[in-house]
């Protein structure tokens, strides 16, 4: 079993495996940082404790996950005969820019719009649901995008999926069975300077006529315009997010 490195502070990792067997469960080993578990129990999340004054510039983790055999092996087993394995989880690498910068990295920028879109179209679907699906009035609707923007983006954070680093949290791709999230830290920062920077380049009228017109309409106007995160290079395949550029607002 691998080492953790200690994380920065301010950092939680979850991991998503199977619940721990009673501790005094047969064959339920006491070792720090492995836990013994039946693959057909419920998904465990575990935060990463992090000492105070303690700060690395590299966070990672592994878990080892292994199935214990016999009828014996605890309450939480439906499944007592599964075969044993092991498999390491490790944390996301992240980089200088990923850990210290102010601004959200390239390429994250654009599930960070997605969150973003996800969000807005949220908060304006449920200021509306109180009016009976009325339009909002414009002061409703600026202070329902400000607060969109201030609220804390706890939920979000990042993770390794299919060997690349991606955002994880409301509104877009599933975390997976098995991985490490690290929530906290700088992300959500960087989440609240990117959506006020969109509501002041796009201007709150714009941003609440495009969520009037549909569902999506909202995110493909964020993120998929002439200047989105998700908006194709130029002579580039359709759909494949461009190198993307801080907003005016963000500098």
């Amino acid at each position: 079993m691998q080492s953790s490195p200690r994380q920065p502070r301010g950092w939680t990792g979850s991991w998503r495996g199977a619940r721990q067997p009673d501790a005094g469960a047969p064959g339920a080993h006491q070792h720090p940082g492995v836990y013994n578990a039946c693959a057909s129990t419920t998904a465990l999340s575990a935060p990463l404790a992090t000492p105070p004054g303690r700060m690395r510039p590299v966070l990672a983790a592994c878990v080892a996950l292994s199935l214990v055999l016999g009828p014996g092996a605890g309450d939480g087993c439906e499944d007592p005969q599964s075969p044993s394995f092991s498999r390491s989880v490790p944390a996301p690498q992240l980089s200088a820019e990923e850990l210290h910068s102010p601004h959200m990295p390239q390429a994250l920028r654009c599930d960070a719009c997605y969150a973003i879109a996800f969000q807005l179209e949220e908060q304006l679907s449920k200021a509306e649901a109180k009016l009976g699906r009325k339009a909002l009035r414009e002061s409703d609707y600026v202070e329902v995008l400000e607060r969109s923007c201030s609220q804390s983006w706890e939920l979000y954070g990042v993770q390794e999926l299919n060997g690349e680093k991606r955002l994880t949290g409301p509104g877009l791709q599933s975390q997976q069975p098995l991985s490490v999230v690290m929530t906290g830290g700088p992300w959500p920062s960087r989440l609240a300077k990117m959506c006020h920077s969109f509501v002041g380049e796009q201007g709150e009228e714009q941003l609440y006529g495009a969520h009037r017109r549909g569902p999506s309409a909202l995110r493909e106007l964020l993120c998929h315009g002439e200047k989105g995160p998700c908006a194709p290079p130029a002579g580039g395949k359709a759909g494949r997010p461009a190198p993307p550029k801080a907003l005016q607002n963000e500098l």
